[in-house]
C-alpha cells in the first residue's frame, strides 16, 4: 500500500496532503540470482543448491516451478557438458496442467551459458511452467541463472503435497528407458527419469518427489567408487557438500537397490559369495537404521525385482520381515518383459516402468495410507 503526496518546492506553495492509501502491486518480470532461491517466486523440486550466481538442479527429476502473467517465458541455463552428445543434460517441460512425460517437450542444454526459450506465442493470461532434469546427475551439471517473461511472475499454486524420497540405482534414474534397444551404449537422450516406476507412481498419488540415484551404484558393492550409504547425503555425488534434511522432510522413504550389488557378487566364488551376501545385508540393515535415524517417524519401502537380484532379494526380503516391526516394508515390482521391449544395456524400456508403477501406487495406498488420486499415463 502506498500514499503519495504533492512537493510545493519552490513555488511558494504549500504540500498537499498525503492521498489515502493506493494498493501497489511490485511486478517483476524477471528472476535473476537474487531471487532465486529466496522470495517464493519459484518452487524447487528435488535437492537443488543455491550457488552464487546460480542455483544448481543436477538430480534425476530435480527442477522447478514458477507461474506468470503473460505470453512468453525464457530461462539462462548452464551446463559443464554442452558438447558431448552421450552425457549433455536432458530436460523435460510441462506447461498448464500437462503433466504426462510422454508429451513433455524436451530439449538439451548445447551451450555452457545460453538462452533458452521455454513457451512463447501463449495467450495472454496466467500460465504455469514446469521445469524437471530428466537424465542423472553424475552425467552432466544443469543450472538455472536466470528467468524473464514478457509479463510478470507470481507466487506459483504449491498445495501441500506429499513427499517421497527415493535412493536408488539406473533403474530410477531411467537409464535406458526411452529411444533405445538392448545393445545400444548409455546417452541421456535415451534416460527419463520422468518416466520410471518411481516417478509415475508419485504422479498417481500426487506426491512430490526427490530422486537420489546413480546409475551403478550399489548398497555393498557395484560399479562406482562409492556406494550409497557414502553419499546419500550429500548434495550431488561427485561433490562433498553435505544435504541439510531438515529442508525436506518425507512421508516416505524408498530403497530401490541391490542389482548392481548382485552382479558383482554372482561372479565371486562360492566362499567370497557367501561373505558378500552377509556383508550385503548389514550394510542394507546399517543403511536402513541410519535413514530411520534421519527420520525417526517416516515408513521405509524396501524394492525388490524379480531380474538381477536372484542372490539379494531373499536377504532383503529378510530384512523387511526383521524390521517389520519399524515400519519397513517390502515392495516386490514385477520383472522385465520382453513384450515391453529392452532399452540401453538391458535396461527396462518405460513401459515396463508404466506396469511397476501401478504395483507401487497400490502398494503406497494399500500399506503406506497414500490415496491414488490419477490413472497411470498410457503407454
Amino acid at each position: 500500500v502506498l500514499r503519495v503526496k504533492t512537493l510545493g518546492n519552490d513555488l511558494d506553495l504549500l504540500d498537499s496532503d498525503y492521498s489515502e492509501p493506493i494498493d501497489y502491486v511490485h511486478r517483476i518480470n524477471m528472476i535473476d540470482t537474487r531471487r532465486l532461491s529466496d522470495d517464493g517466486l519459484i518452487a524447487w523440486k528435488g535437492r537443488v543448491q543455491q550457488a552464487e550466481d546460480r542455483v544448481d538442479f543436477d538430480h534425476t527429476a530435480s527442477g522447478f516451478q514458477v507461474t506468470f502473467y503473460g505470453t512468453s517465458l525464457s530461462a539462462i541455463l548452464s551446463t559443464d557438458m554442452p558438447d558431448d552428445a552421450q552425457y549433455r543434460p536432458y530436460l523435460s517441460l510441462m506447461v498448464d496442467g500437462q503433466d504426462d512425460p510422454l508429451k513433455a517437450d524436451v530439449f538439451f542444454l548445447d551451450r555452457l551459458k545460453g538462452s533458452y526459450p521455454l513457451v512463447a506465442d501463449l495467450e495472454p493470461g496466467y500460465h504455469d511452467v514446469t521445469l524437471y532434469k530428466r537424465s542423472e546427475a553424475i552425467s552432466s551439471e544443469t543450472s538455472l541463472m536466470r528467468l524473464v517473461t514478457d509479463g510478470f511472475f507470481v507466487e506459483p499454486n504449491t498445495e501441500d503435497r506429499p513427499l517421497i524420497v527415493v535412493y536408488g540405482d539406473s533403474l530410477t534414474t531411467g537409464y535406458g528407458n526411452v529411444d533405445s534397444f538392448a545393445f545400444d551404449p548409455y546417452e541421456t537422450r535415451s534416460q527419463d527419469g520422468l518416466l520410471t516406476y518411481a516417478a509415475l507412481a508419485a504422479r498417481m498419488v500426487d506426491a512430490d518427489l526427490e530422486v537420489v540415484a546413480v546409475s551403478g551404484i550399489g548398497m555393498s558393492c557395484g560399479f562406482r567408487e562409492y556406494v550409497m550409504p557414502e553419499i546419500y547425503d550429500r548434495i550431488t555425488p561427485d561433490e562433498p557438500l553435505t544435504w541439510d534434511f531438515s529442508r525436506h522432510v518425507p512421508d516416505l522413504v524408498i530403497i530401490s537397490l541391490g542389482a548392481n550389488d548382485n552382479s558383482v557378487i554372482n561372479v565371486q566364488s562360492e566362499e567370497e559369495r557367501q561373505r558378500a551376501l552377509v556383508r550385503f545385508k548389514a550394510d542394507y540393515r546399517q543403511f536402513v537404521m541410519t535413514l530411520r535415524d534421519r527420520h525417526p517417524d517416516v515408513p521405509i519401502a524396501l524394492i525388490t525385482i524379480d531380474t538381477g537380484q536372484n542372490l539379494v532379494k531373499p536377504k532383503i526380503i529378510e530384512l523387511a520381515e526383521e524390521l517389520d516391526q519399524d515400519d519397513v516394508h517390502h515392495v516386490p515390482l514385477t520383472t522385465i518383459s520382453f513384450t515391453d521391449g529392452l532399452g540401453a544395456g538391458f535396461h527396462p524400456t518405460y513401459r515396463t516402468h508404466i506396469r511397476q508403477a501401478d504395483l507401487l501406487a497400490a502398494a503406497l495406498s494399500d500399506v503406506f495410507g497414500f490415496e491414488v488420486i490419477r490413472e497411470n499415463i498410457e503407454p
